[in-house]
């Protein structure tokens, strides 16, 4: 299945609207108003999602504790996520970071920005992804190589 649509965890109408009315044209669009629903449509779409846009401050679920949990379920490491955020405190980026977003992109939204860290972000993404496939082929092959000569 092709990863071709953004998750975005957004609780603002207006903020989800203006985000999805940037990136529509270019890919499918999830929305969730709260982080457990973004969890779950998440879990339900997880192999078409290209990206994740999360707002840090939601009800019922923070944007750091989504990503608490999903980082107990390495989904980190399977699809790239952003933050959305209104505030500039080092010490909230640095958090995201240690949880392994790959990028923040701040309010009030600059479309072309927007546009390009995401293009950028699924990028860098589908690339160490496939370098990872490349690597797990090469090693299948050694060991397999290795078996076969150990039997000769």
């Amino acid at each position: 299945m092709k990863r071709d649509t953004i998750l975005i965890f957004e609780d603002n109408e207006i903020d989800r609207a203006i985000l999805v009315g940037l990136l529509q044209s270019d890919y499918k669009i999830l929305e969730a108003s709260n982080g457990k629903e973004g969890i779950a449509l998440l879990n339900s779409h997880f192999a078409s999602i290209a990206i994740v846009l999360l707002d840090n401050l939601m009800p019922l679920m923070d944007g750091f504790t989504v990503l608490e949990n999903l980082k107990e379920k390495n989904v980190l490491n399977k699809i790239p996520f952003i933050m959305i955020t209104g505030e500039s405190s080092p010490e909230m980026e640095r958090k995201g970071y240690e949880y392994g977003i790959v990028s923040y992109v701040k309010k009030p939204y600059q479309s072309d920005v927007v546009k390009q860290v995401v293009q950028n972000a699924i990028g860098w993404f589908q690339y160490k992804m496939q370098l990872e496939m490349m690597v797990k082929k090469q090693n299948i092959s050694r060991t397999v190589c290795s078996a076969s000569r150990r039997r000769n």
